[in-house]
This record gives structure tokens, C-alpha cells and sequence, in this order.
């Protein structure tokens, strides 16, 4: 029925069962050992790019652009990308999944996100977000940490970065293991320069 010229859709509603999707249809096309046709790119009706771009002008991303004009966002896309429209990389605040600029990650660690003209931004991971223990430290400090000074939770809890909870420590750092002065049990500890 396929390879007649039928639709995914259509072979989905004759032989599939209720709650099958198209990509279902398609993956036991491929497995019989179906060549699928290539989907044709929907029809620009005319005017349809030039209101995209003047949309995009005035500001608007993809998805409102998409609202507006009654298409997909991925045609919008396309559209754009074909013609040279440029895209919004939008990042921070302005990005359209903004949530705040403050999450926990898989590790459990908290992670915030910083600005590209703030001068702790260099110790950014990935797409502006720092580890929030290593920010708390760097400002106490007045500096951005070095890669090989790491910030030890004391209480070993890994969302808890207030200042006090916090040690700078050189070099990694074993769980739950608390620094002190050997001489007068002191938290405040530091290095020294060695005289040789």
C-alpha cells in the first residue's frame, strides 16, 4: 500500500492499531525492508517569507512567528534558514525556556546562571551556568577560582552554599572530610609559601 503511493497516515489508520503513531508505521516499514519516500517540503505560498522576515524584525522568534502565520515552527524554521532570515540565540533571561537562571543538577549540585559581562563569567561550564558553591566562593574572594582549587561543602550537603559551609581547597577533596588547624582546631585555614 505503501509503495503504491499511500501515506504513512493512511497505512497507520488500514493495518495499525489504535494509539500507533506515523514513526511506529515507519519503523515497521523499515524493518520490512521498505525504501520510504522522502517527505516534500510544504508548499511557501506567496508572501510568506516576506512576512516572516518582517515578523523576525520587529523581534519575534519562531514560535510566535509561527502562531501568527498559522505554520509549524520547524516550517518557520526552514523558511528561515533557506532564505537567509537570521534566527534569535537568544540565551539567559530573553531565552524562551528561561526558568530562572537556577537548577539542581544530575549530581546534585546547584548551578546559576551568570552574565557575559560579569567578571566571574569566565568559570562558566556550559551555556553561561556556574556551580553555585565555586560562585559563592570566587566572590567572597574577590577572584575567579583557579581550575585546580576546588570548594568543599563542609556538612556535605551539596545544596547548601552559604559562605560559612564553604572551604577553598586545593587540588580534589574526599567526601565529608573536614579541614582544620592541627594546632589550634581552626577552620580558617590557608596556604603558605614554603621557605626553601
Amino acid at each position: 500500500m505503501y509503495e503504491t503511493g499511500a501515506t504513512l497516515g493512511q497505512v497507520r489508520d488500514r493495518f495499525g492499531q489504535e494509539g500507533d503513531s506515523e514513526y511506529a508505521v515507519k519503523q515497521a516499514l523499515k524493518r520490512a525492508g521498505t525504501i520510504l519516500r522522502d517527505n516534500p517540503a510544504p508548499l511557501v505560498k506567496a508572501g510568506e517569507v516576506e512576512m516572516i522576515q518582517q515578523m523576525r524584525a520587529q523581534g519575534l522568534g519562531q514560535k510566535a512567528i509561527s502562531l501568527q502565520i498559522g505554520r509549524s515552527q520547524s516550517f518557520v524554521a526552514r523558511a528561515m534558514r533557506r532564505n537567509g532570515i537570521k534566527t534569535l540565540s537568544a540565551k539567559g533571561p530573553d531565552h524562551g525556556c528561561w526558568k530562572g537562571g537556577r537548577y539542581v543538577d544530575s549530581n546534585g549540585y546547584v548551578r546559576v546562571w551568570v552574565a557575559v559581562d560579569d567578571p566571574l563569567a569566565v568559570m562558566a561550564l556550559s551555556e553561561g551556568y556556574v556551580l553555585e558553591h565555586r560562585l559563592v566562593m570566587a566572590r567572597k574572594l574577590g577572584r575567579p577560582l583557579l581550575r585546580t582549587e576546588t570548594v568543599h561543602h563542609i556538612d556535605g550537603n551539596r545544596q547548601n552554599n552559604a559562605p560559612d559551609n564553604l572551604q577553598l581547597r586545593q587540588g580534589k577533596h574526599g567526601k565529608h572530610v573536614v579541614m582544620c588547624c592541627l594546632d589550634c582546631g581552626s577552620h580558617n585555614v590557608g596556604h603558605v609559601c614554603l621557605a626553601g
